[in-house]
Parts: C-alpha cells; sequence; structure tokens
C-alpha cells in the first residue's frame, strides 16, 4: 500500500512540475510575441514618417506646397489614400529659414498609430 501512495504522489508531483515548466513556455512565447510586435510596428511608423518626408520634399521641391503642416492618412486629411497603413503622418515645414546652405527649411515629421 504504501509504495502506491508513494508512486502517486511522485506523478502527481511530476505532472505539477510538468504543468508549471509549461505555463512558463507560453508566458515566455507570450512575451516575445509582443516584443516582436511592437518592433515592427516601430519600423512601420519610421517608414511611415520617411515616406512622407520624401513626398514633403518632392512637393517642396517642385513648389507645390509651401510652409505650414499637412496630414497623410487614409481619409480626412490632407493627402488622403486608403492604400496607406493604419498611420498618421503629420509633417510640419518651418516657416523660417533655417541655418542651413540656400535658406533651407526645417521639416519633422510625427507618426501616431490610428
Amino acid at each position: 500500500m504504501r509504495k502506491r501512495g508513494v508512486a502517486l504522489i511522485m506523478v502527481l508531483a511530476l505532472i505539477l512540475l510538468v504543468v508549471t515548466l509549461s505555463n512558463v513556455g507560453i508566458i515566455l512565447i507570450r512575451s516575445q510575441s509582443q516584443l516582436t510586435q511592437h518592433q515592427v510596428s516601430r519600423i512601420q511608423a519610421y517608414y511611415a514618417a520617411q515616406a512622407g518626408l520624401n513626398y514633403t520634399r518632392e512637393q517642396l521641391r517642385t513648389g507645390a506646397w509651401g510652409t505650414g503642416t499637412y496630414t497623410f492618412c487614409r481619409s480626412g486629411c490632407t493627402i488622403n489614400d486608403s492604400d496607406l497603413p493604419p498611420y498618421t503622418v503629420t509633417v510640419t515645414i518651418g516657416a523660417t529659414p533655417g541655418p542651413g546652405p540656400g535658406g533651407t527649411r526645417q521639416v519633422s515629421a510625427t507618426v501616431t498609430y490610428q
């Protein structure tokens, strides 16, 4: 009888150990998944800002835009495009020429997730 009791306790302890290790594994996988998603979002936001700045540079080069703030998004913005990712890119063009060559102006971009 005593051997059965010891065997039962050993099996229960082993099951508890396996369940605990499984939970730790699931927590680690979930954490890594969230970190990866955050990193992907940051990269997408960076490239969305770069695209907005490139578009703005081209508009300034051709003289289509002056100073002010322009917004790119899917709808309800200065530039609307349903193919854009779910980011709003706001580009601000400085009114006063900066210290750079040829009276360049400061251009900045801000990206927000919709």
